[in-house]
């Protein structure tokens, strides 16, 4: 990366409204030493190619604000703040862009298969909706609730079972929770709302005071 293309995302860090430039924010902050930063930038350009076009998102692409959510299925937390993150899209309508990075977490053995499926209900133009309705079901996690969480959502299902078993869809998971731990991502629920973080269960008033102080 030439001197002025630095410069150029040192100053739009955080700013910018592209998801590209959100995700390459995250991820050149973190870059190794010189002698191994043109390897890890052609890796990373790669991830943040792979997340940018797999990443659901919903509301203004030109929103100033956009709000990164780095959430796991079977987080409790997750779960927790998943109603007040719904609240702040309602709220604050156009001003906000919603990005969802799909995170994993070792000790948590349905979170990347969850991840999967809320993966196939998006790939169908329903991850939203099939999001909310399995954080409502966190607790029976499983190959039979996410087909019935499918079904409610009116997936079609054969199109969602051959997503489920298909390995690039795995790959894609995957490449989220590697973006997230570049990202320095340790633990969940983790949300940017621009520059500002909240990395750990929140309440509203604290989520309305990093939005407001963003806007």
């Amino acid at each position: 990366m030439s001197r002025p293309e630095e410069k150029a995302l040192r100053i739009t860090l955080f700013g910018a409204f592209s998801l590209v430039i959100v995700f390459a924010a995250f991820l050149y902050l973190r870059q190794p030493g010189r002698e191994q930063k043109q390897e890890q930038q052609a890796q990373d350009a790669s991830l943040i190619a792979q997340v940018q076009a797999t990443s659901p998102a919903t509301g203004n692409a030109n929103a100033s604000i956009v709000m990164a959510e780095f959430s796991d299925f079977q987080c409790p937390f997750c779960k927790q703040v998943a109603p007040l993150l719904d609240r702040a899209a309602s709220e604050y309508g156009d001003k906000i862009r919603r990005v969802w990075i799909f995170t994993t977490n070792p000790d948590h053995p349905q979170s990347e298969s969850a991840a999967v499926a809320a993966y196939c209900a998006h790939k169908q133009g329903q991850f939203w909706r099939y999001r909310t309705q399995l954080f409502e079901v966190q607790d029976n996690l499983g190959p039979a609730t996410y087909n019935q969480v499918a079904q409610a959502v009116n997936l079609d299902m054969s199109l969602f079972r051959a997503c489920l078993s298909d390995s690039a869809s795995v790959a894609v998971v995957r490449a989220h929770s590697q973006f997230a731990q570049r990202a320095g991502v340790t633990a969940t629920p983790y949300v940017t709302i621009n520059s500002l973080v909240l990395d750990s269960a929140f309440t509203w008033e604290q989520l309305k005071s990093a939005i407001d102080q963003s806007l």
